[in-house]
């Protein structure tokens, strides 16, 4: 089948770049990087995979949305799933971690849909 996108240079589209040409995604895996976000493949594997990883029940539940500086953030539908979540914490992370063979999750964040965390600590008695 011909290349629908062929190179300026006549080139074959599977030989590697010239010299000093990075691909697209090792540039989006770096910037990603330095903003404290997940790679973009690390990012696919957990949410196509999230049900297998966590188990039918609570991914039906609880659904991943972002991550940031090794914060898996979590949205549950109701709280007694974001308690769930809290309880299996440790194990899901090691779970996460160990289909990805690197340490990636270093914690959970949930919050429950339609519930605003709150921004304000109140003191005691005020």
């Amino acid at each position: 089948m011909a290349d629908r996108f062929p190179r300026r240079n006549g080139g074959d589209p599977l030989s590697p770049l010239p010299a000093g040409i990075r691909s697209v995604g090792t540039s989006l895996g770096d910037v990603a990087n330095r903003l404290g976000l997940a790679a973009p493949g690390t990012l696919h594997q957990i949410f196509s995979q999230w049900a297998e990883l966590v188990g039918e029940p609570l991914a039906t539940h609880v659904k991943p949305t972002s991550m940031r500086d090794g914060v898996l953030r979590l949205r549950a539908d109701e709280s007694a799933w974001a308690a769930q979540v809290g309880y299996l914490g440790t194990d899901l992370v090691a779970r996460i971690n160990d289909r990805l063979g690197t340490v990636v999750v270093v914690e959970l964040a949930v919050t429950v849909r339609g519930v605003r965390p709150s921004t304000r600590t109140r003191r005691p008695g005020s």
